[in-house]
């Protein structure tokens, strides 16, 4: 897969079909509609892979840093919770709803899931 292309997908691209394509130009409804099918598909597996490992965690692990530069798991969820939602704002072109709100650096299992 060309670098570009994963980038285009990591940056949000597999958040569309929440939204519907409705915005893409594009020739043919057939080829538009399995697109958002196939997108759906892939945002649903990541989303239950994503809590899956948030389920697997123990609590007291939240916090752990293996190294000092590392992130915890708490900070790396947290920053994907931040940029999914900026991408995603960003890419239908609205004011991120949660762009006043701010997570803790640090957020606990028992608080935040």
């Amino acid at each position: 897969m060309k670098r570009s292309k994963f980038l285009g997908r990591l940056g949000g691209l597999t958040l569309m079909p929440l939204f519907g394509l409705k915005a893409c130009n594009t020739d043919s409804n057939k080829n538009t509609d399995q697109l958002r099918q196939e997108l759906i598909v892939a945002w649903e597996r990541s989303e239950k892979m994503t809590l899956k490992n948030v389920e697997q965690m123990p609590p007291d692990l939240f916090t752990f840093k293996y190294t000092n530069e590392a992130m915890t798991f708490s900070e790396q969820w947290r920053h994907c919770v931040v940029y999914t939602c900026v991408q995603l704002a960003a890419h239908i072109r609205i004011k991120n709803p949660y762009e006043d709100i701010k997570l803790p650096v640090q957020m606990p299992k028992e608080e935040y899931y």
